[in-house]
Formats: structure tokens, C-alpha cells, sequence
């Protein structure tokens, strides 16, 4: 249905109007809409290719479906509807976050402050682990897809789009952006799991504090050029930044160029952050992680274990995994303290 406000082009899709394009990918546009049905504004995703086959719908209502089931998360983009357009398009409506991704903020503002930075990161460390505790692997995570909420909360999106696209499952053969953020064996072409996701966080988080990503020197290299220098250099370090030591230290273990050295698992990256934000005498952000019996369990942790897995267990597991062990310390008294280092008295702005 269309409105006055619809945008030139638009695809027609029953039960939305006032398409209007807010982005642009290699495989899909996504418009802001307004649902009818309930009367509020959504981003609709709608992907570039027409007439998919029977089984592109059913592996796409496959990935919607294990998506949906994230939208739990506090800070997990919800998704509400899934369809096909009027030419034959697939579809997915999700909330509409009208404070952009991370990828904008630093565009329009440089390095953003690094406790803004440690909370991000501890809040999206939760969303991932829940959803890699769930199987499910992100395949995409940089700062584009790590969107803010009404209250500077930060959401994780575009879950499972490069596969529902027909995109690869590795970094290699996608776009730039995404090579910039992928762990060194994937861009050697190994299949992604929990491990190569922790450092795709990682990579995101180092974008957020030093304004450029980790493994770029400029806007005019080749894609060759990057790829090379991620699989045989290590992140440059950010303490001349004046990113503090403990923080630096926890990123560079996160980034660590061998899979098995690197750290275990994004719950694991996000207690680190916890301990970086205690350690300078800031209120500890929760971590949030959803341990619920019925998820298959974790990808592999590229130590050679079993890959992503898709899809109700066929017998549950035995027990669930015991929830994070570390409580998160209840906010000081008063104004929270200053925290060292060069960012204070900075917040991320709405």
C-alpha cells in the first residue's frame, strides 16, 4: 500500500506505507515504514533479488525464524514480521532505532569516549554470546549493524543476513567494510565461528575508540592490501591513544591472531570490560546473557569443533549453561566517578 510520503521506486508491501529508503546495502535497501496494523514506524529490509526459488523462501523463514527468536534480548534488535513483496521480494520488518548505528556516531564525531565504549561493548557482548549459546552466528558484526536505542542502549542487527541474502559465510567475496572487521582465518577462507565473532566485537570496539578500524591506513587501498595485513599484523596499539593498559590489554586478547589464543567466548570478552569499568571506579554494566535449555548450544570455538547449527536440538541438552557468574555491581551513590583517561566528561549523545 502506498502513502503521500512514499519513496520513488518503493516496492509495494501489503500492510506498510511511507516507504522511505534510510540505507543501502550490497544485497538489500532498507526503508522506514510505517506498520498499519499497529500504527508504528518499522525499518523494512527488503533484499535486491526478485523471484526467489522455493528453497531461498524456506531457508529465509528459516533465518527468520531463529532471529526472531533473539528478539528476547534487551539489546537485540526485535524483529516483527518476515514476507514477500508485491515483486516478489523477500522482506523482514524490525524496530526502527532512531539513534543510528555506531558507525555514524564515530563518522560525525571521531573516537568516542572509551567508558561509553566499555559499556558498549559489555552490553553487545551479551547479545552475541546469547545468540552463539542459541547456535547462532552473526556473520556480519562491525559497527553498521551495532545500532542505539531511545536510551543510548546499544543493539545488535542484521543477525544471519548474510546467509538469508545468499551471501558466503566468510568475509571473503563480500564488501570492504566487512574485510575490515573479519578474524584473520576467516579472511584465510575458514568458516566462521564463536571465536572469529569475539574478534569481529573486538575489531568494532577498537573502530569506536581509535575512529578508524583496526587493519586501515587509508580510504584508497585495495581490499588485497587490508587482507594481507590482517592476517599477518597485529592490531596497532591503542594505549598512545590514552585508552587505558587494562582496557587495551583486554581488546588485544580478544584480537589475537591464533583462534585458540584468543579469548574463549563473547561472555567471557564482556566480564573483561566488567572488570576494565571496576577497576576505574565506574558503575559496572550487566551482562546480560540468556541461558534457556532449549538452545542447541554454541558454534564451534575454532579450535576444530562443530560449526553453527540450525534449528530445535533433537534431543534437549541434559542442562542448561549455568548463567554468568559474575553479578553486576549496583550503580555508586551519588554522580558516578570520573573516569581516567582523556575522553571525561563525555557521553555518546542522542
Amino acid at each position: 500500500m502506498t502513502g503521500d510520503g512514499e519513496a520513488v521506486g518503493a516496492p509495494l508491501v501489503e500492510g506498510y506505507r511511507d516507504l522511505a529508503v534510510i540505507g543501502r546495502g550490497g544485497f538489500a535497501t532498507v526503508y522506514r515504514a510505517r506498520q498499519e496494523r499497529f500504527d508504528r514506524v518499522v525499518a523494512l529490509k527488503v533484499l535486491d533479488r526478485f523471484d526467489p526459488s522455493a528453497e531461498d523462501r524456506e531457508r529465509f523463514e528459516r533465518e527468520c525464524r531463529a532471529v526472531g527468536s533473539l528478539s528476547r534480548h534487551p539489546n537485540i534488535v526485535v524483529v516483527h514480521d518476515s514476507g514477500v513483496t508485491a515483486d516478489g521480494r523477500l522482506y523482514l520488518a524490525m524496530e526502527h532505532l532512531e539513534g543510528g548505528s555506531l558507525a555514524a556516531r564515530v563518522h560525525h564525531d571521531g573516537p568516542l569516549p572509551w567508558p561509553d565504549v566499555a559499556r558498549v561493548g559489555v552490553e553487545v557482548a551479551g547479545a552475541l554470546d546469547t545468540a552463539h549459546a542459541a547456535g547462532i552466528l552473526h556473520r556480519d558484526l562491525k559497527p553498521d549493524n551495532v545500532l542505539l536505542g531511545a536510551f543510548g542502549e546499544a543493539k545488535l542487527g542484521d543477525f544471519g543476513i548474510a546467509a538469508v541474502e545468499g551471501g558466503p559465510a566468510t568475509a571473503t567475496g563480500q564488501g570492504a567494510l566487512t574485510v575490515l572487521y573479519a578474524a584473520p582465518e576467516v579472511l584465510r577462507g575458514e568458516r566462521a565461528t564463536a571465536r572469529s565473532e569475539v574478534f569481529s566485537l573486538a575489531s568494532t570496539l577498537y573502530t569506536l575508540l581509535a575512529g578508524r578500524a583496526a587493519f586501515a591506513r587509508g580510504t584508497d587501498e585495495s581490499v588485497a592490501v587490508v587482507v594481507l595485513r590482517a592476517v599477518s599484523e597485529p592490531a596497532p596499539d591503542l594505549r598512545p591513544t590514552g585508552v587505558p593498559d587494562d582496557l587495551a590489554a583486554v581488546l588485544e586478547a580478544a584480537m589475537a591472531p591464533d583462534p585458540a589464543r584468543r579469548t574463549e567466548s563473547a561472555a567471557e570478552l564482556g566480564r573483561g570490560l566488567q572488570e576494565v569499568q571496576r577497576a576505574h571506579g565506574l558503575a559496572v554494566t550487566e551482562l546480560r546473557l540468556d541461558r534457556r535449555p532449549e538452545a542447541p548450544g554454541p558454534p564451534g570455538r575454532g579450535d576444530g569443533s562443530p560449526t553453527v547449527r540450525r534449528g530445535p536440538p533433537a534431543v534437549p541438552p541434559a542442562s542448561p549453561e549455568p548463567p554468568d557468574p559474575t553479578p553486576a555491581d549496583p550503580p555508586p551513590a551519588g554522580a558516578t566517578p570520573e573516569p581516567r583517561g582523556r575522553h571525561r566528561g563525555r557521553r555518546i549523545a542522542l
